[in-house]
């Protein structure tokens, strides 16, 4: 016989949260590029002599290409992420 430790696993909550909150694939992508916008115009100089790179700005067919999410372009806020489709997977 071993002297193993055995606990016990309990399982306190299972499901997902799904916030209230929405953004669109086009709110999104107009926010992002405004920063980007920003950022390139802040490192001009850096981006001018090579020693940064230049971001690319995006669009909402791109985001629905990424997340294979065909919906109406909504999307819940997930913390930091954009969980497209979620609604569908509950």
């Amino acid at each position: 016989m071993s002297n193993e430790t055995f606990c016990d696993v309990v399982i306190s909550g299972s499901g997902i949260f799904t916030p209230g909150e929405h953004i669109s694939n086009k709110e999104l992508v107009e926010s992002f590029n405004h920063y980007v916008g920003q950022y390139n115009q802040t490192h001009s100089k850096d981006i001018a002599a090579r020693k940064t790179a230049a971001l690319e700005e995006s669009s909402a067919d791109f985001i629905t290409r990424v997340s294979k999410s065909s919906r109406s372009g909504e999307s819940p806020i997930c913390g930091s992420f954009v969980c497209a489709g979620w609604e569908e997977a509950v």
